[in-house]
């Protein structure tokens, strides 16, 4: 057996010795540090809301929620395809659940952040610092006016039956927002006069039609043939008028290129002149139901039932019961029906039968 030489033996132990002695502590002092900078990390939890304050509110799912030491910045303005996430320079983030809850995690600690909660543009910022203990219970309200952070623009042709314009002052709005196009307030929602009714907003008349200003509320069609105009806004809401009515192609194309942007549309009842494609309206808009606006279906009253065979059906289902709003298992109960449709055609989605 060849034997070792004692002086590669002291070697090796010097070896050992000197990696001991420059390394490994070094080595376990860099893991207990790490292991404490993983303990310096809280969490934020609360809930987002509507803008009311009062009892009334209502809490919204699917609320982006994060926590940024940055400037965030200036919304993009005028219609685009506009998806919200969390942006790079987020330290933290979640989303609302179907209960309006959220709980951002990995929160480091001793800093003040800008606390973002948003859903599309509407966005609202709060001031949060964060000290060790977990911040919870917070009650967080989107903006009930452009003051208070940030409102899409929208753009309302009202008509004589549908006053879709007070939809948004019951859900907290301030009546200020309301304003004409050429409102020198800075109003985010502006009305335009569409066929009948010229109620003020905010005296809730049996019909809609609002106006702010008889007088100087422009007229719907100012609207519809400028693409400019159109462009400018987020949203654009034809709520029903109380007849349908063909549009010309000019106003068609107008609306086709705004959607086509990203602008979104928003229609009710007799505003399906917008999206049939027969002989009758000639919508150049693809295919999105089985019409039958022919033989118009009229209920007093009835129970609709929410459709759940998808994703966004059962989150519905569920925010509606937490709500209060169901009669019954996954049914709501429903005043003055109207049904024009058969069937929807994919990927148009049906979101309440039995009707």
């Amino acid at each position: 057996m060849i034997g070792v030489p004692r002086s590669l033996h002291v070697f090796r132990c010097w070896l050992r010795t000197s990696l001991w002695n420059a390394g490994v502590p070094a080595l376990l002092v860099l893991l207990a540090a790490s292991i404490a900078s993983a303990q310096t990390t809280t969490t934020i939890s609360g809930k987002v809301y509507d803008p009311r304050t009062t009892a009334a509110s209502l809490p919204i799912h699917n609320v982006l929620v994060y926590i940024t030491t940055n400037t965030v910045p200036v919304l993009p303005s005028g219609a685009q395809c506009l998806t919200f996430q969390a942006p790079a320079d987020a330290v933290s983030y979640a989303y609302t659940i179907t209960d309006g809850t959220f709980t951002i995690p990995d929160v480091p600690v001793n800093t003040t952040y800008t606390l973002v909660i948003q859903a599309g543009k509407w966005r609202r910022q709060f001031t949060q610092a964060v000290v060790t203990t977990p911040i919870t219970g917070l009650a967080l309200h989107m903006p009930a006016n452009h003051t208070q952070g940030d409102i899409p623009m929208i753009a309302i042709a009202t008509g004589n039956v549908d006053g879709v314009e007070c939809v948004l002052l019951h859900m907290g709005i301030d009546q200020a927002e309301f304003t004409d196009d050429s409102g020198v307030t800075g109003g985010r929602i502006h009305l335009y006069q569409g066929s009948g009714g010229t109620s003020v907003l905010g005296t809730d008349t049996a019909n809609g039609g609002a106006v702010v200003s008889a007088a100087t509320t422009p007229s719907e069609s100012s609207l519809i043939d400028n693409l400019n105009k159109l462009n400018s806004y987020d949203l654009v809401m034809f709520p029903c008028q109380g007849a349908a009515v063909k549009k010309s192609s000019a106003e068609m194309s107008n609306i086709v290129s705004y959607t086509t942007k990203g602008g979104r549309l928003f229609t009710t009842h007799y505003s399906y002149d917008w999206l049939v494609p027969d002989a009758t309206f000639n919508s150049p808009f693809p295919p999105v139901a089985n019409w039958t606006y022919s033989t118009e279906k009229s209920i007093a009253t009835g129970t609709g039932t929410i459709a759940t065979d998808f994703n966004d059906g059962t989150i519905l289902a569920q925010w509606l019961k937490n709500s209060g709003a169901t009669v019954a298992d996954k049914q709501i109960s429903i005043g003055t029906i109207r049904t024009d449709v058969g069937s929807v055609i994919a990927p148009t989605q049906s979101w309440l039968g039995n009707l």
